[in-house]
């Protein structure tokens, strides 16, 4: 293509000789300092996540006696990666004890309201009001201790969103994008809110971003970009990342409903009927007329709802 090219980039240790990193970036033709502020950026959110990695890795080596907080705020997050109900539970513990080991530690107080926005999601809560309540005062809190830490700021803005609030939880989302533009969380709150808003191409570009930073993008954000691609109509990329998940392992009965509802798009009816016997497997109480009620966009919401029944949901 004449308007982008390709960089590749590649940190090395230049002492033992070994490749510590790469990456490749795909740039649209633009001024030389636009393309470095952008390919600086996505390079500290990749070393970011990788520096992340590593301290979990070590703090799972540890034993239990001699975890600090941050070793617990680690251990939960890795439990919540696993987007299960126990696990979920266990992350939560994981924060209440980084909580009484450090009250001033503003990621345990973040981890701690994101247990609750998952158990909303996820429908482990019989009381989803009360839980929001609890997220939004634990984002406060964080905010409060830390104001520069983007995390809390995320929170916040994901539960605006979970409550329909798009002005305000788009406002704490850029607020976070502006504290640290090479965070892939905050790209990926972003696109989220921007998502559940009506605006599915913006969500795209936000999404990508935080992909292209982190690989490994937690199978939440991985649904919110695989979603996008749904409402953006591109059928056919909604389901790459949906079979991405699969292969993962890390797909639940939502990743199978917007894979079902591409294939119907598609017109692939026996794709789509196999998809929907896997989200009615995985959510024998699946509700396609509450599936889509987060987005703002009535027109978007019929649309999928169209889709869902054209899969058999």
């Amino acid at each position: 293509d004449a308007s982008s090219f390709r960089i590749s980039v590649r940190l090395s240790d230049l002492e033992r000789g070994t490749l510590l990193w790469s990456g490749a970036y795909d740039a649209l033709h633009s001024s030389p300092l636009a393309i470095r502020d952008e390919i600086t950026s996505l390079i500290a959110g990749a070393l970011m996540v990788k520096v992340v990695d590593a301290e979990a890795v070590a703090s799972t080596r540890r034993a239990d006696p001699d975890k600090g907080a941050y070793d617990f705020v680690l251990r939960g997050r890795s439990l919540m990666s696993r987007l299960t109900r126990v696990s979920n539970s266990e992350a939560r513990k994981a924060f209440e004890r980084a909580i009484e080991l450090d009250p001033r530690h503003s990621d345990a107080y973040v981890g701690l309201g994101r247990t609750d926005l998952s158990a909303v999601a996820m429908g482990w809560t019989a009381y989803p009001s009360e839980a929001l309540d609890r997220a939004e005062a634990l984002a406060r809190k964080a905010i409060e201790i830390e104001e520069s830490n983007p995390a809390g700021h995320v929170l916040l803005g994901r539960t605006h969103a979970r409550r329909s609030q798009y002005d305000r939880a788009l406002d704490a989302m850029r607020r976070a994008v502006s504290l640290n533009p090479s965070n892939p969380n905050s790209h990926a709150g972003l696109g989220d809110v921007l998502l559940w808003s009506g605006e599915p191409e913006a969500a795209i570009r936000s999404l990508e971003t935080a992909l292209t930073m982190d690989a490994g993008l937690s199978a939440e954000d991985m649904f919110s970009l695989g979603m996008a691609y749904l409402l953006g109509n591109r059928a056919v990329d909604c389901m790459r990342i949906a079979q991405r998940l699969v292969d993962r392992n890390e797909a639940n009965g939502f990743t199978f409903a917007i894979l079902a509802a591409a294939y119907a798009e598609l017109g692939l009816t026996n794709e789509a009927a196999t998809a929907a016997a896997r989200t009615r497997e995985a959510m024998p109480f699946f509700d396609s007329g509450k599936f889509g009620t987060l987005i703002r966009n009535p027109t978007m919401r019929d649309n999928l709802l169209l889709h869902l029944k054209a899969a058999g949901l």
